[in-house]
């Protein structure tokens, strides 16, 4: 029994999905990043909460600093562009409650099922860098991760997603 135990412990490892954001990033292998000096902000399609969308722009812009770049009001080397979609989805998890063995005919299992179904907010961030001059796309950022209740967590973890993003830009670094 307890090596069924431990199998089955091991086995629900395995198989329990990820819940860590997922952050993805890619950009135009042929452009020299180190010739952007400026950056500035255009609308793209704002978060419902304009409180959200102008954290996500001081993240953006905090972090952008961080790598030598400077914000423009005007005309600038890089155009930064948000995109934010929110959706649910649905999740069922199936909890069963006492002893399951083998008997002569198969698994059998004993005691109560239960099963509960959610609708999880689940939000998406795109930030698009656009090159000043031609208006062509040079680095894309797409963050998914579902959206906490508390809105402090929500900040926490579009900060920690563009944190990791950001990470190694300008790509070519030494």
């Amino acid at each position: 029994m307890k090596h069924f135990c431990l199998s089955t412990l091991l086995l629900a490892l395995m198989v329990t999905p990820a819940v860590a954001a997922s952050v993805t990033w890619d950009w135009d292998h042929h452009t020299d990043f180190h010739a952007y000096r400026t950056f500035t902000f255009r609308k793209g399609t704002p978060l419902s909460s304009a409180v959200a969308q102008s954290h996500i722009d001081q993240t953006l812009e905090a972090l952008l600093s961080e790598k030598g770049l400077t914000r423009s009001e005007g005309d600038a080397d890089l155009i930064v562009v948000t995109y934010g979609r929110s959706s649910s989805k649905t999740e069922i998890d199936v909890d069963r409650f006492g002893y399951a063995g083998v008997r002569w005919q198969g698994w059998v299992a004993w005691g109560p099922t239960v099963i509960n179904i959610s609708d999880v907010a689940v939000g998406m961030l795109v930030v698009d860098l656009l090159d000043g001059g031609t208006g062509e796309l040079v680095w894309r950022t797409v963050a998914r991760d579902t959206i906490p209740e508390k809105p402090e967590k929500g900040a926490k973890k579009v900060g920690g997603a563009l944190s990791k993003a950001f990470k190694d830009f300008p790509p070519g670094r030494e």
